[in-house]
């Protein structure tokens, strides 16, 4: 089986637009995005959108006979593994930009501690949710 366009459509187009809607929101429309707390929405959706990319990846390599995952706990953990890992990355890329350029993504370092477990909760959401479609559709 060959990845085409659309599983790579599948794989980055929410993460990545979750990401660029973060930038945004931060760079461009600060007051309203701290006034209202955006960034809460904004890690929360990359969250779930990062175990949306990682259950569709496993998807692929499962019909790629590249990995087989029966357990549906296992399966979960490394979603949320997955989840954790790219959060992790999401930050250092809020973090450099305010090393290198002065922007201020980061303003302290409890904002980075909530943005990596409201991102995480994100994950588990979704990763609940289809440990559930999968369960009952056994």
């Amino acid at each position: 089986m060959k990845i085409n366009f659309n599983d790579i459509k599948k794989l980055f187009a929410f993460p990545i637009f979750v990401f660029l809607l973060n930038v945004v929101l931060n760079n461009f429309f600060h007051p309203i995005y701290v006034e209202y707390r955006l960034d809460i929405l904004t890690h929360f959706l990359g969250g779930m959108s990062i175990a949306y990319g990682a259950y569709y990846a496993i998807d692929i390599a499962k019909r790629a006979d590249i990995i087989k995952i029966k357990n549906l706990f296992l399966k979960v953990l490394l979603i949320l593994a997955i989840v954790m890992a790219a959060a992790v990355v999401w930050e250092f890329c809020e973090f450099f930009p305010d090393y290198l350029l002065g922007t201020n993504n980061q303003a302290k370092n409890f904002e980075t501690m909530k943005d990596l477990i409201i991102g995480t909760v994100g994950g588990i959401v979704i990763s609940l949710y289809f440990f559930r479609c999968e369960y009952y559709a056994l």
